[in-house]
């Protein structure tokens, strides 16, 4: 049998009778409700009218497809020659073409289904996009809006400088200014009356000038506490410029510090978007007329299940169910390896190197020597929950952001001598207090204090330490290590000598003990004792037979 516009016939509806005699009765009789019979199956009747109740000579494929014509209205055909088979069909061939076709509709319904969970994966991965580049136009305006405020600030900066420059010029013209005609006057005038006038009258004339004196004393006392009160508004408003600009970060800098993340969301989308159109870009061709049927479809391959196959073989099912399965586990791991190597990649800003490069020993090569100074604690969990807790940092960028590099090394340095072992601590305290010692900033018998531990570690960190200093804690610690050594040898020589001559002593003493006690017993004499009524030669005898 031929296909029919390259689709596969939908054959739930169409089942193989053994009784073809009911079935062309029911052509039959469309006569009655003046319904047209097809040609082809008139073709088909009028071939073989004598033989209407003999089955054997009917061409069942034949049969089966004009049936299938009269209750598909759907389906097209469009050459006649397509529809009937040249050669004559046995129905065992029938079962199995159409055996096939149904295979060939179910591995079609599975596609289907794959397509439709995936095009609901793509439509949840462009909501999510969309609402990541939602978030990105919000930060963006947040920050316009920071950088408007900052510039509104050092307008108001400028500003305020500005009066401070005037007032600061005011006072030294006041200061500097040199006498006028009126007030040379005045001052000869009143050298005049001095010479003039009694002393009584001189006398008035000193009140009067003293009175002129303090009043000018506190003009120039107001115009002091005017300037000190503009200088205090400035600060205040500088303060409160401040203020504003550090809420303003606390609420915008989490989300910076969130920018990367999105940005790693963003890229993972896109890759799983390309991940799903690179899985269906083989089965397009196949699925596309079957969607674009719509919902006669979804009925007809939803029937399939209900259709039961005899010769149906599971075994391809299973390899399409191991298939999906492994392109799963291959997303897993891609997905995986991604989230791996967005960790291990520590992005270093710009702003950071820049700030960097103006400490010690990080002048040259300071990418380097930041990621050395920070892979050893980079993905230890401990570290990062102890920067959350004491110094309310979210993350390493915001700790290298908001900190200050001097700041980053001790934080960094003094993690790592906390977790030092507690011999190791020891020899690290020993050559702490030698090198403060001869810098004579530590007594012998003194303890360090916190700060001087952080400006050591500090201090070795950007190499920035006395050369000849170390040296000789290095030696000192050496020869330290080498007398514990001698004194550990020692006591246990001593103690191991100690134990064989106790020993040997209570060795010694256990035997002689032994020794008296068994010449005790070899010195007794036993004296056989005899009843009472034995007489004198009977006893004579026995003790002659004791002696012999």
């Amino acid at each position: 049998m031929t296909r029919i516009n390259e689709i596969p016939p939908f054959v739930e509806e169409i089942t193989i009778e053994n009784n073809t005699e009911q079935t062309i009765q029911e052509i039959l009789n469309r006569d009655k409700f003046k319904q047209p019979i097809p040609d082809k199956f008139v073709k088909l009747t009028n071939a073989k009218k004598n033989n209407w109740g003999s089955t054997e000579d009917l061409d069942k494929p034949s049969l089966l497809l004009a049936e299938r014509e009269e209750v598909e209205g759907a389906i097209t055909i469009e050459n006649e020659k397509e529809v009937f088979i040249d050669k004559p069909v046995s129905e065992k061939n029938a079962k199995e073409e159409l055996v096939k076709r149904l295979e060939e509709l179910k591995e079609l319904r599975k596609k289907v289904k794959q397509l439709e969970v995936l095009q609901s994966k793509k439509v949840s991965l462009e909501e999510k996009v969309n609402k990541l580049e939602e978030e990105i136009q919000e930060k963006d305006r947040q920050v316009n809006h920071r950088e408007e405020l900052i510039k509104e600030g050092m307008k108001i900066k400028e500003q305020l400088q500005k009066e401070l420059e005037e007032i600061k010029t005011k006072k030294r013209d006041w200061r500097s200014r040199k006498l006028t005609q009126q007030e040379l006057q005045k001052i000869k005038d009143d050298v005049i009356t001095e010479k003039r006038f009694p002393r009584s009258e001189k006398e008035k004339l000193k009140n009067q000038e003293a009175e002129r004196i303090k009043q000018e004393q506190q003009k120039v006392q107001a115009e002091e506490a005017k300037r000190k009160n503009q200088e205090e508004e400035v600060k205040r408003k500088e303060q409160e410029f401040k203020k504003r600009v550090d809420e303003e970060k606390k609420e915008t800098n989490p989300k910076n510090d969130k920018e990367t993340g999105l940005d790693n969301d963003l890229q993972d989308a896109k890759t799983e978007l390309q991940i799903i159109k690179d899985k269906l870009e083989p089965y397009w061709k196949q699925i596309t007329p079957i969607t674009l049927r719509g919902k006669a479809t979804k009925e007809k391959l939803e029937g399939l299940e209900k259709h039961e196959l005899e010769n149906y073989d599971p075994q391809q099912q299973a390899e399409n169910q191991k298939k999906i399965e492994e392109k799963e586990k291959e997303l897993e791991e891609i997905r995986k390896r991604f989230k791996s190597e967005e960790n291990k990649q520590f992005q270093i800003s710009p702003q950071i190197l820049s700030k960097f490069q103006s400490t010690p020993s990080f002048e040259t090569n300071t990418k380097e020597k930041i990621e050395a100074l920070i892979n050893p604690i980079k993905d230890n969990p401990e570290f990062l929950q102890e920067v959350q807790t004491k110094y309310q940092v979210e993350d390493l960028s915001s700790l290298l952001a908001n900190k200050t590099p001097k700041e980053v090394i001790i934080i960094v340095k003094r993690f790592e001598y906390e977790n030092l072992s507690l011999r190791d601590k020891e020899t690290k305290d020993k050559e702490i207090e030698t090198y403060y010692q001869k810098l004579n900033q530590l007594a012998k018998n003194g303890k360090l204090t916190e700060k001087q531990i952080n400006e050591y570690l500090c201090l070795e960190a950007t190499n920035r330490l006395e050369k000849n200093l170390i040296s000789n804690n290095k030696s000192g610690t050496r020869k330290d290590s080498n007398k514990s050594v001698i004194e550990i040898v020692k006591y246990a020589t001593l103690t191991t000598a100690g134990v064989f001559f106790t020993i040997a002593l209570v060795a010694f003493v256990l035997r002689h003990l032994y020794h008296q006690i068994r010449r005790k017993k070899a010195k007794k004499v036993y004296r056989p004792t005899y009843p009472k009524n034995i007489s004198e030669n009977e006893l004579s005898k026995l003790n002659d037979l004791n002696e012999e």
